[in-house]
């Protein structure tokens, strides 16, 4: 995962001890759905979650983020984790949700209008 996270987000470089110290101290029961995805042969390949967004003050906001590999990118793989991640945020309430993206990745990419 720090891999592909690295890959994507070269200026704001993280380790793996900053991760699982991220998952450590995620609160118990805020609301977090993560999916995985892997390649045929089981290569880590991508994911995405969606979450309350413990952090700050937005109701009926939850947060999404995902990140495939560079390799993998283009293959709809974004849009199926969309996909299974909205509903979780709309039945947790959500009536919105967030997301980032690179600066160098325009919205129209995302099929957006």
């Amino acid at each position: 995962m720090v891999e592909i996270i690295n890959q994507t987000y070269p200026d704001e470089p993280t380790t793996v001890e900053s991760k699982e110290h991220w998952e450590r101290s995620y609160p118990q029961g805020n609301p977090w759905l993560r999916y995985v995805v892997e390649s045929a042969d089981g290569r880590f390949i991508g994911l995405g979650d969606c979450m309350n967004p413990y952090w700050m003050q937005a109701p009926g906001v939850y947060t999404t983020y995902i990140v495939i590999a560079p390799a993998w990118r283009r293959r709809e793989i974004g849009q199926a984790l969309l996909a299974v991640l909205e509903p979780f945020g709309r039945q947790q309430g959500a009536a919105r949700l967030w997301a980032d993206c690179r600066e160098d990745v325009s919205f129209q990419s995302f099929g957006g209008r």
